[in-house]
């Protein structure tokens, strides 16, 4: 699967497309993106949990986007969006051994999707329902890139990497009649663990090097802005001193950014004028102790 560009996933009854879901793995933070797709705003909200006995109407001071959106980050940190729900802490994206199941949506009937009137591309996955005013739970995974389960469900693999699992069934969650014609959102009451198990920095370049097969200094070729990367083969104490030499002796290197895990710098040629064209770099060298 092509990494860090977006995609997207519709339901679909009886030739009726409906939006549901997009999902990007972005190279530059190593962070993967799920986006449940509704249009409009909320005035107010339930909130339920399993420790409730009752569920709570909750008025919002301003309004929130409908839509949800879950961050899986290169930490193992996921973040939940447009919801009141914390933080929760699984494996990192370089190391995935087990299923992490990190939330579930419960779509009353998919006819109160908005329909889609756009043109479908071959990269689009469309899920074909039987009965679109029946109540279907789906069920949002991250596993090994070569997982396999029996259950019905869409595979989306990154090689050597992880797989995106979405899960289709029938509402697998007891709700209380006060919810049960609403979209349920629903994230496990904790992570698989406590805390984050590893920084971000570390996550960063572990996530690069399984990216990339190695266990070295990486360097990503200029964007079209002319801006150069470089992942540290490991993080430094503090942000590095950066020498960078090249084959032609008339370019100079001007730091973009820098911090413990990542520098980014642009080639400058004897004009001062940025060179967005690679050039060949002989030797590069950090150091986290110049001017000591």
């Amino acid at each position: 699967m092509a990494r860090n560009t977006s995609r997207k996933i519709y339901l679909s009854y009886k030739g009726v497309v409906y939006k549901f879901v997009t999902y990007q793995l972005e190279d530059s933070d190593g962070s993967f993106y799920i986006t449940l797709q509704r249009e409009g705003h909320s005035y107010e909200y339930i909130r339920y949990s399993s420790n409730q006995r009752e569920p709570e109407c909750c008025n919002l001071e301003k309004n929130r986007e409908k839509r949800k959106k879950i961050s899986y980050h290169s930490s193992g940190c996921v973040r939940y969006h447009n919801v009141h729900e914390p933080s929760a802490y699984f494996e990192p994206l370089s190391n995935i051994t087990k299923l992490n199941l990190v939330a579930s949506y419960i779509v009353p009937a998919v006819n109160r999707l908005d329909p889609f009137d756009g043109e479908l591309t071959i990269e689009d996955f469309v899920i074909d329902i039987a009965d679109d005013k029946k109540k279907i739970q789906f069920t949002f995974s991250i596993a090994p890139w070569n997982a396999k389960i029996e259950s019905t469900h869409i595979a989306i693999r990154y090689e050597n990497l992880f797989c995106f699992l979405l899960e289709v069934s029938e509402p697998r969650t007891n709700l209380p009649n006060e919810i049960e014609n609403h979209f349920v959102f629903l994230t496990p009451q904790k992570g698989l663990y406590e805390e984050q198990i590893i920084d971000c920095d570390c996550a960063l370049v572990l996530f690069h090097q399984k990216l990339q097969n190695t266990r070295d200094l990486i360097i990503y070729s200029p964007n079209k802005e002319g801006i150069y990367k470089i992942i540290c083969a490991v993080p430094m104490r503090i942000p590095p001193e950066v020498e960078i030499e090249f084959a032609d002796r008339q370019y100079c290197f001007e730091i973009i950014s820098k911090t413990k895990s990542v520098i980014k710098f642009k080639v400058k040629d004897k004009h001062d004028q940025t060179v967005k064209k690679e050039v060949p770099i002989v030797d590069i060298t950090l150091d986290a102790e110049f001017g000591a």
